[in-house]
């Protein structure tokens, strides 16, 4: 079965800002496959992510 999930989650911002994309995409994955996201807020040090991911579950539970 596939679920549809909203999720926050954060990420430590990097040393380049050409490097965020890619950091952001990374940590998403870690929930499942995104479907779209957004930046919610920033911080010096972090960056607040809301995002829809779909998830796969083995139906078992």
């Amino acid at each position: 079965m596939i679920t549809l999930e909203l999720i926050t989650t954060t990420v430590e911002m990097p040393d380049h800002p050409t490097d965020l994309l890619a950091q952001i995409q990374q940590a998403l994955r870690q929930h499942g496959e995104p479907l779209r996201w957004a930046v919610t807020g920033i911080t010096d040090h972090q960056a607040q992510i809301e995002a829809v991911v779909l998830q796969a579950s083995d139906g078992l539970g």
